[in-house]
């Protein structure tokens, strides 16, 4: 499993009720993931909070992007991303995105990563209070038919 993580930025009505979901992108832009529910415990998506998410990338190691849609749903759909992080240890993939923007409920969003060695700063730290949250896995509420 991978580890996706999420801030939430600190400003007004920057958090979302609205369910999200990810799919992340290959390099060669032919290969993608299922697309997978975020949702932990509690509210997440909080203003000023940081999720933690177990993701899986589909035997993919080398992840350029990622497609977030929001439903349009909840009380103040909107949602504003300060930054996302993508770490995988089996693989050795360590991405980021500097977000920094608004996402519109009932679009798709589309972001690219980069290599976190070119991040704003390798010390991103993560509150204790959530790394002792105990990460659920993204899970599909789509059908995949198994491929023979």
């Amino acid at each position: 499993m991978s580890k996706l993580t999420i801030a939430t930025s600190d400003i007004d009505r920057a958090g979302t009720d609205a369910e999200v979901e990810v799919i992340f992108g290959g390099n060669d832009g032919w290969h993608a993931t299922y697309p997978q529910t975020l949702d932990n415990p509690g509210d997440d998506f909080e203003r000023g909070s940081i999720g933690v998410y177990d993701v899986n990338l589909c035997y993919m190691t080398d992840v350029k992007s990622i497609i977030i849609d929001l439903s349009d749903s909840g009380y103040g759909p909107d949602w504003h991303i300060a930054w996302i992080r993508l770490e995988d240890s089996d693989s050795g993939l360590d991405v980021y995105s500097d977000v920094n923007h608004w996402l519109e409920a009932g679009y798709y969003h589309y972001f690219s990563f980069k290599p976190t060695s070119q991040a704003w700063s390798n010390n991103i730290v993560i509150p204790q209070e959530v790394l002792e949250r105990t990460p659920r896995l993204a899970t599909s509420r789509r059908k995949i038919a198994p491929t023979s």
